[in-house]
C-alpha cells in the first residue's frame, strides 16, 4: 500500500503529462531536472542560438552567434524568472487592477524579450565578416594610405630631407 502511495506521489509531482513513465528514470526526477533553473537556461540558450542559426538568409558562422546567443538566451531567461516573481504579487496586492496590470506586465515581458532576441541578432550581423559582406578584420592586411594623409614615418623623412 505504502508503494502504491509513493508512485502516485511522485506521479504528482509530474507535469509532463505522463511521458516520464515511459523510461525507468523516475517521473519526479526528470521533471526536476528539465525544469531546474540551469536546464531551462540552457534550453534557452539553445534556442535562441537555433533561432540565430535558422532565421537569416544566409546562415551565420557559429562562432559569430554563440556569444549573442548566450547573452540574449540569459537575458531572456532572467526576463522570465522576473516575469514570475512579479505577476504573482501584483495580483494579490491589486484585486480590482491585479489581472490587468499582470496584462501590462506580460506585455513588456514580451516586448524586452524580443528586444533581447533583437540586439543579439544585431549583434550576430556585426560579428559575422560572412553576413557583412566583406571579409574579417583579422584578415585585412596594411592597406595603403589613400586618404592623402602622410603617415607619421613620412612626416619624420620630409622634415629631415
Amino acid at each position: 500500500m505504502a508503494e502504491g502511495n509513493r508512485a502516485r506521489s511522485s506521479s504528482r509531482l509530474c507535469f509532463c503529462s505522463g511521458c516520464c513513465s515511459k523510461i525507468s528514470i523516475p517521473p519526479a526526477v526528470t521533471c526536476r531536472v528539465v525544469s531546474s533553473p540551469p536546464m531551462v537556461a540552457l534550453i534557452t540558450i539553445l534556442v535562441v542560438l537555433l533561432v540565430y542559426q535558422v532565421v537569416p538568409p544566409r546562415r551565420p558562422a557559429l562562432r559569430a552567434a554563440v556569444l549573442p546567443a548566450v547573452v540574449a538566451g540569459l537575458a531572456i531567461f532572467a526576463l522570465g524568472q522576473i516575469f514570475l516573481f512579479a505577476a504573482p504579487r501584483i495580483v494579490g496586492v491589486a484585486a480590482l487592477a491585479g489581472p490587468l496590470a499582470t496584462a501590462f506586465i506580460a506585455l513588456a515581458w514580451l516586448s524586452f524579450s524580443y528586444q533581447a532576441l533583437l540586439y543579439g541578432a544585431a549583434w550576430v550581423s556585426v560579428r559575422d565578416p560572412v553576413i557583412r559582406g566583406g571579409a574579417a578584420t583579422d584578415d585585412i592586411e596594411d592597406a595603403p594610405n589613400d586618404t592623402g594623409a602622410q603617415t607619421t614615418e613620412d612626416a619624420q623623412a620630409a622634415e629631415d630631407a
